[in-house]
């Protein structure tokens, strides 16, 4: 997959469709790190009732299987599959090939697709991933939802995730701006462009911090849920 969406966007440009494509990249790779997480929900519904039995005979609390489940699957099935793909898109996409930068994607990929994980053992993911999508900011600027319905980005990890790896690819790099029968427009700053499309670099470390949130708050509606459930 890394290598099939690193050729999409092979070696983009310092341009406004380069900063567009990088964006669309980073989108893309959230969406499919989540989309994918959703597998751990099959595995859940295949223990469910060994489980269930299980604990119920007080062989073990639920708690304690879904911790070890939660546990392999963010290691094996989201931050190594992250990390993996981050490899290979890099140096393909064109993206920036710092350790710290490359290290930033795959951490943020990986606890994207872990916090998925753990709110797809509550049975809810399917029905909240595509607003997540929606509200990513990406399909539609943060700054033209309507006010009424804008507060809804704050419950959803996937605009903070979004917001990290576009700051973490795009400020502090400079990009032009060449239209046919316009005068061009040299070394405009990735700051001002992503406050253009609604973004602000300087909230990247909180983003990251809240999506941690996010990824212990999920663990833990999961283990209640599921401890109701094996009840």
């Amino acid at each position: 997959t890394g290598v099939v969406v690193g050729v999409i966007f092979l070696h983009q440009p310092f341009t406004l469709s380069g900063v567009q494509n990088r964006a669309g990249v980073l989108f893309f790779s959230l969406a499919l790190t989540g989309f994918t997480a959703l597998s751990v929900f099959d595995g859940l519904m295949l223990d469910r009732a060994l489980v269930t039995r299980e604990a119920r005979a007080g062989h073990y609390h639920p708690v304690a299987y879904l911790v070890g489940r939660l546990a392999l699957d963010a290691l094996l099935l989201r931050v190594v599959p992250a990390t993996l793909f981050t490899l290979v898109l890099y140096p393909l996409a064109g993206l920036k090939t710092d350790a710290a930068n490359v290290a930033t994607l795959a951490l943020v990929l990986g606890t994207f697709g872990a916090t998925v994980g753990a709110l797809a053992a509550t049975l809810l993911m399917n029905l909240v991933l595509l607003l997540w999508v929606l509200l990513g900011g990406f399909l539609v600027n943060p700054t033209s939802i309507p006010p009424g319905i804008g507060w809804l980005r704050y419950c959803s990890p996937m605009p903070y995730a979004f917001e990290a790896l576009v700051s973490n690819e795009v400020a502090g790099q400079t990009f032009s701006l060449s239209v046919p029968g316009i005068p061009s427009v040299d070394n405009i700053q990735g700051y001002a462009l992503m406050t253009a499309i609604g973004l602000d670099a300087s909230r990247a470390q909180s983003d990251v911090a809240l999506l941690v949130v996010f990824f212990m708050g999920f663990n833990a509606l999961a283990m209640a849920a599921f401890s109701w459930a094996a009840a």
